[in-house]
């Protein structure tokens, strides 16, 4: 079991394949897929976004509950090993963490820009289902020359390759195209957005987890 690292705009971000058959990945992707059929606008998210989704919903009869049990045990795996290995925090920490919410979009359906910040010091994505032609992930840039680098040094901007994360903090935006059943774990404060989808046959479905790190009060 091994991370990859990136840094993105100066943050690092990471990513771990997860193995499609060590949980219930096609009873999860056949209830989402169903809720998504009952109401392809679930739980409107503000003015700007157009998905379904479970955020503060997970409750709601309407929709089957989606049991995420088995999923947060790999998870809990995950989240350990990133903190004492990736992180090389010292043995004196806790880890809090919770399925915070799911997304399943379509044609036409996007979601607007936000970040996880307060709730968790990290957040993570795992890409339960990512049909071919689905809209990436796209982040914000944090730095103030994203917005204007391109101007003072269009030379170097024209010829950077846009699809290589070193070259990310050239940009005011960069979008991350995930594979299927990756986690990309990055820090709470990158904001980011799921734009417009334009035509995909299936549901682009992801699981979002919020990571919090504690002291641990016992040690």
């Amino acid at each position: 079991m091994s991370f990859m690292k990136d840094i993105l705009f100066g943050l690092p971000i990471y990513r771990f394949h997860i193995d499609p058959t060590s949980y219930n990945k096609k009873h999860i992707i056949k209830l989402i897929e169903n809720n998504h059929r009952i109401s392809a606008e679930r739980n409107k998210w503000d003015k700007r976004s157009k998905l379904h989704h479970g955020y503060n919903d997970f409750n709601n009869k309407k929709f089957k509950k989606i049991n995420f049990e088995k999923l947060n045990e790999i998870y809990r795996t995950i989240f350990t090993k990133f903190c004492t290995e990736d992180l090389n925090l010292t043995k004196n920490f806790k880890i809090n963490f919770d399925v915070k919410n799911y997304t399943a979009v379509k044609k036409d359906q996007y979601m607007a820009s936000h970040q996880h910040l307060v709730d968790c010091d990290f957040s993570a994505v795992h890409y339960v289902q990512f049909p071919k032609g689905s809209s990436p992930i796209t982040f914000f840039n944090h730095n103030d020359f994203g917005e204007y680098l391109q101007f003072l040094r269009p030379d170097y901007y024209k010829l950077a390759n846009n699809q290589n994360l070193s070259n990310s903090y050239l940009y005011a935006r960069f979008k991350y195209t995930p594979i299927e059943d990756e986690i990309v774990i990055f820090p709470s404060v990158l904001r980011h957005e799921i734009e417009k989808q334009i035509t995909i046959p299936k549901s682009r479905i992801s699981v979002v987890v919020n990571l919090t790190i504690e002291k641990n009060e016992n040690d």
